[in-house]
């Protein structure tokens, strides 16, 4: 397990839970943070999430984007949209097509 990726999640669930969390500069910071601490290649990405917990995926799908373009492989919808499989209670479809949309932009 990435401990520094769940140490990253646990801190964006802390400051969001706090009064006047979400318009907190830090989470920003995670985000990007979180885009490169998951891994540089797919394969280490996909072993870091795949040992997330729902809630851990739901806050970390928040930084789907920073995560694709740290990676820089096209690939990385088709694992996005496997979790949305995975968890289907949890509503992905907005930060795929984000994601998906970033990705275009870069072309």
């Amino acid at each position: 397990m990435n401990l520094k990726l769940v140490q990253l999640l646990e801190e964006k669930e802390t400051i969001e839970k706090s009064y006047c969390g979400i318009n907190n500069p830090r989470i920003a910071e995670i985000w990007k943070e979180l885009g490169k601490v998951v891994g540089q290649n797919l394969l280490e990405v996909k072993e870091s999430i795949d040992s997330l917990s729902e809630k851990q995926v739901h806050h970390l799908s928040e930084a789907f984007e920073d995560i694709a373009e740290n990676l820089q492989d096209k690939k990385i919808i088709e694992y996005f949209k496997s979790l949305e499989e995975k968890f289907p209670q949890l509503d992905l479809s907005v930060d795929i097509l984000a994601t998906e949309d970033m990705i275009k932009k870069k072309k």
